[in-house]
């Protein structure tokens, strides 16, 4: 089981992981609420959406009707995601291209501020990445197997022939 996920943000993906420091700052977010109801007030109002072929849900979609989640939590979620991909090491992909450094705690406060906060960005989008990390990383995460293509069987090649030369017979030339 994987133990971060990988997360879409503007022109980069980043690596995203939980450790139990993480886990007490999302705490603290919360008022002091354990991670558990944390983490079900973050899903309430999230449909899961199987889409791929073991079911396991790997979308997510809003109910806004049913949403429970408080700003400051869906925030921590995705602050400390970052946080924590960058304690493991990882280190996001931007336009392609694998930064130089990990995601640190300023780098992951403007990520935020300049991608995901309102003006710039929404709170569904980031109620979305942090409804994501929360289940996956609170229920273990197990990428999707990709369909491997019918195995490709190569054919031996043929061994070269020798011509045998029998010179026993041959007879010297006068």
């Amino acid at each position: 089981m994987q133990t971060s996920v990988e997360i879409e943000i503007a022109n980069g993906i980043y690596p995203c992981a939980i450790g139990l420091q993480g886990v007490r700052e999302i705490e603290r977010a919360g008022k002091g609420d354990g991670i558990g109801l944390i983490i079900a007030r973050t899903m309430a109002g999230r449909l899961l959406v199987p889409s791929d072929d073991t079911g396991s849900p790997t979308q997510t979609y809003s109910d806004m009707m049913s949403a429970a989640y408080r700003v400051d939590e869906i925030i921590e979620w995705v602050r400390q995601g970052l946080i924590g991909g960058a304690a493991l090491g990882l280190k996001p992909v931007i336009d392609g291209v694998p930064a130089a450094n990990a995601c640190t705690q300023s780098r992951a406060n403007e990520v935020l501020q300049n991608y995901l906060l309102p003006p710039v960005g929404n709170l569904d989008q980031l109620w979305s990445l942090a409804a994501f990390i929360a289940l996956n990383l609170a229920e273990g995460y197990v990428p999707i197997e990709k369909k491997s293509q019918s195995p490709v069987t190569e054919t031996p090649k043929p061994k070269p022939r020798h011509r045998k030369t029998d010179t026993s017979s041959v007879s010297p030339t006068a």
